[in-house]
């Protein structure tokens, strides 16, 4: 596979894990102004949602560093056969006995 598509791939997941995570999480989640004892209550009613959420984050996080890494992959690829592409430009043709 490309590395081009790995990263199309992992970008689009990482869109989709994104999403996911708030979806998840529903809309009632406590605000700054929340007191400690609603924290807790909500957190109490809402904690498999909150797991969750905490995992969606962890892989997107992983997916933000795998894209990355690819990226730089990618990207040092293309700039060492530019920078080869150069250097054979320069250089006078060998002529093979």
């Amino acid at each position: 596979m490309k590395p081009s598509r790995i990263l199309l791939i992992t970008i689009l997941s990482t869109g989709a894990l994104y999403v996911a995570s708030f979806v998840a999480l529903g809309g009632s989640v406590p605000t700054i102004d929340s007191n400690g004892q609603e924290i807790v209550d909500w957190f109490s009613d809402n904690g498999t949602r909150a797991r969750i959420y905490a995992w969606t984050a962890a892989f997107i996080s992983m997916n933000v560093y795998l894209g990355g890494a690819i990226g730089f992959l990618w990207v040092a690829g293309v700039v060492r056969w530019a920078l080869q592409r150069i250097d054979s430009a320069g250089q006078p043709e060998r002529k093979h006995a």
